[in-house]
């Protein structure tokens, strides 16, 4: 993950956030159990999900369109380990990005949310 971030240059500024997987669902509970500068756990991937690009190849890229900093480009070629978040002004296509999503209150059961983007 380390050398692929590199590939942004020195000084490269990407916000984002560490997590682990595990039979293809995120697991907090393995990300907190791993241990720096060892391997994951087996059947445990770790990823880098990207929020945002600052800074890349000493460049100040904050003056451009997230969508332009995010989605269109400067993540390319990293690899599966790091993986942009997905955004998009087109309601349709967010709508279609949510279907099935679920959403848990503290004392609710399991409830599909309504579309009221």
């Amino acid at each position: 993950m380390a050398a692929a971030l590199a590939r942004l240059g020195p000084g490269a500024i990407v916000d984002g956030e560490l997590v682990a997987s595990a039979e293809g669902r995120m697991n907090f509970g393995a990300l907190q159990r791993f241990q720096p500068g060892r391997p994951p756990p087996v059947g445990v991937s770790l990823s880098y999900v990207a929020f945002d690009v600052l800074r890349v190849r000493g460049e100040d890229v904050r003056g451009r369109p997230l969508r332009e900093r995010v989605s269109a480009g400067l993540l390319d070629g990293l690899g599966p380990q790091i993986q942009p978040v997905l955004s998009t002004p087109d309601r349709p296509t967010a709508l279609a990005w949510m279907t099935g999503l679920v959403a848990h209150g503290g004392r609710s059961r399991n409830q599909r949310v309504g579309h009221n983007l």
